[in-house]
């Protein structure tokens, strides 16, 4: 279990200041969220499980969130950065096309991360609404799918590389739905997720 020490925090010696109290407090409700919604699933959690996991009061919940749905999207967000930095230390090294696959298959094997799978592909869509689960993953995904896409296909208009971005981002999120429930078919998922980037290479 997550908890926050109940004494008062020390920096280096001296009593910690309200700003990093607040910090430090922040911190650890994302930590426990992170945690109880990776589990059980955003349904079942309610803001008591989160607070007392965290070691603070209800009242200090509601300090720093609205409801359990604003807690759940800056949840989803970290874990979302996280899934980006995977993918963007996958791709490093690699020429054109073989960066975009290793890229892909980096947020597949990443989505299956407790983490990422419940929090990111099932509560995600339904928990945030379908406007807003794109537009975040867009935010982080939508530009560098485009520039890597726009690299392997110097020849097509900026407007079809972005169509084209925005149709692979949504197959590698439908890639890692079903390896991560489907473990025995990722050989044939990852098969797939290859030939379709090879796909997008041809000229």
């Amino acid at each position: 279990m997550i908890t926050v020490c109940k004494s008062t925090p020390r920096y280096y010696g001296r009593v910690a200041t309200q700003s990093e109290r607040r910090k430090a407090t922040r911190g650890a409700l994302l930590a426990a969220a992170t945690e109880l919604f990776s589990a059980d699933g955003f349904e079942v959690v309610t803001i008591d499980d989160v607070a007392n996991a965290a070691g603070v009061t209800r009242g200090a919940f509601y300090h720093h969130f609205d409801n359990k749905e604003a807690i759940f999207e800056a949840v989803f967000r970290a874990a979302e950065l996280s899934l980006r930095d995977a993918v963007i230390l996958a791709a490093n090294g690699h020429g054109p096309t073989e960066r975009l696959v290793a890229g892909c298959r980096a947020f597949v094997a990443n989505a299956g991360r407790d983490n990422v799978r419940q929090i990111v592909l099932i509560d995600g869509p339904a928990i945030l609404g379908w406007e807003i689960y794109k537009r975040i993953d867009e935010e982080l995904f939508l530009a560098p799918l485009a520039a890597a896409i726009t690299e392997i296909r110097p020849n097509d208009a900026r407007s079809t590389c972005t169509m084209l971005a925005r149709a692979l981002l949504a197959s590698v999120c439908e890639f890692s739905l079903q390896a991560a429930q489907n473990p025995r078919n990722r050989t044939a998922t990852d098969r797939a997720l290859v030939a379709l980037v090879h796909a997008l290479a041809a000229q």
